[in-house]
């Protein structure tokens, strides 16, 4: 069976194909705009080698589901803080993701939540969130959300 087409048009794929598949294969499955919140959750039952580079793809997707979106800072994983990062992102991120990288312990808090000021479609709360919330570094942060494009137009 050929994975690399399947990925590309399959709705969902079964915990022992997601196995069989290569870390190439499991990032086009990653980026597949397509894919079953079922699938999306094999990405963190599952296991597999080079799991971040993986997990930086699923982050980006934008259909992801927002029961996966949690699964980032939830699951018992490493998830570095560059899939953070991606995910905060994503624009299809619900204000429930959003909220959560103010209430959950990660490391580089401080790139992540850049990332997150430098969203264009941060949540209204969210960004009062931003002037409310201690975190690291929070001057350079706000001075990111300061330049959003949202605030310059």
């Amino acid at each position: 069976m050929n994975w690399y087409k399947k990925a590309e048009t399959a709705v969902s794929v079964t915990s022992a194909e997601f196995g069989a598949m290569t870390w190439d294969e499991k990032v086009d499955l990653a980026r597949n705009r397509s894919i079953s919140p079922l699938t999306q959750r094999l990405f963190f039952t599952e296991q597999y080698g080079e799991r971040s580079g993986v997990l930086w793809s699923l982050a980006r997707n934008e259909s992801i589901a927002p029961e996966i979106q949690r699964l980032f800072f939830t699951e018992p994983h490493e998830v570095g803080y560059a899939v953070l990062c991606n995910l905060a992102g994503n624009p299809s991120i619900t204000l429930e993701t959003q909220r959560l990288f103010f209430t959950e312990d990660y490391k580089s808090k401080y790139w992540v939540l850049e990332a997150l000021a430098w969203s264009e479609n941060i949540h209204p709360e969210v960004q009062l969130l931003f002037l409310t919330q201690e975190y690291p570094k929070k001057n350079d942060v706000l001075e990111y959300l300061a330049w959003n494009p949202i605030f310059l137009q």
